[in-house]
Formats: C-alpha cells, sequence, structure tokens
C-alpha cells in the first residue's frame, strides 16, 4: 500500500465521520468503492440540516490536498454554519500538513470552469 492509499483512506474516514454521503472517484475520474483507491471525494456541506453546497476533495496531485467548491457558498449561511465552514477548511488544512501534502482551496463557479 502507497503512503497516498493511506492518506486515501485516513481522508475518506474523515470525511465519513462528518458527512454520511460521499461519492468516491479513482485517479480517472471512475467511481469507486474503495477507499484506498479514492482520489476524489465528493459530498453535499450541510450544517444542522441544511445544505449549502458541492464540496470536492481531491488526491489526484499526489503531493497535495485540493478542496474545491462554488463561490456562493456561505451566501446566506448564518453565522454559527459559516463558523463550521471555515473549521471544516482548517481541519482539511491540518490533515493536510499531518500527510505532508500542500492544501490547495479554489473557489470555482460554472463561469470559471
Amino acid at each position: 500500500m502507497s503512503d497516498i492509499d493511506h492518506t486515501a483512506e485516513d481522508l475518506f474516514f474523515k470525511l465519513r465521520n462528518r458527512f454520511p454521503k460521499i461519492s468516491m472517484g479513482d485517479e480517472n475520474g471512475q467511481t469507486t468503492t474503495n477507499p484506498l483507491e479514492s482520489r476524489f471525494f465528493m459530498l453535499e456541506y450541510e450544517h444542522d440540516g441544511e445544505k449549502f453546497g458541492k464540496v470536492t476533495c481531491s488526491l489526484v496531485d499526489n503531493s497535495a490536498l485540493k478542496v474545491y467548491f462554488s463561490q456562493d457558498i456561505t451566501e446566506g449561511m448564518p453565522d454559527e454554519a459559516q463558523e463550521d465552514w471555515f473549521q471544516f477548511l482548517r481541519e482539511m488544512r491540518k490533515f493536510a500538513k499531518i500527510n505532508m501534502l500542500t492544501f490547495d482551496v479554489r473557489d470555482i463557479t460554472k463561469d470559471a470552469l
């Protein structure tokens, strides 16, 4: 098992503890159910049962954890939910550092794609 496989599995369980529904994809973009093969983790960000947008965490670049989300994810979020969102991003950054990965956060919109 390579280091990135172990990191992918750890990331899966970290996300799974917080978000019940996670879709995973391998490095070729094919759907997978094996956390060891996963390089993309797609989830619906929610706080207290309210959904705010889709988030994708990527380990495709073996040296970086990239988090992609819609630019307007915080629009309409109550203050408590915003604090939770930024805490989630801090946790992802800490996870990246512990696993000796760089951390990249990207706001994306359909226009930017």
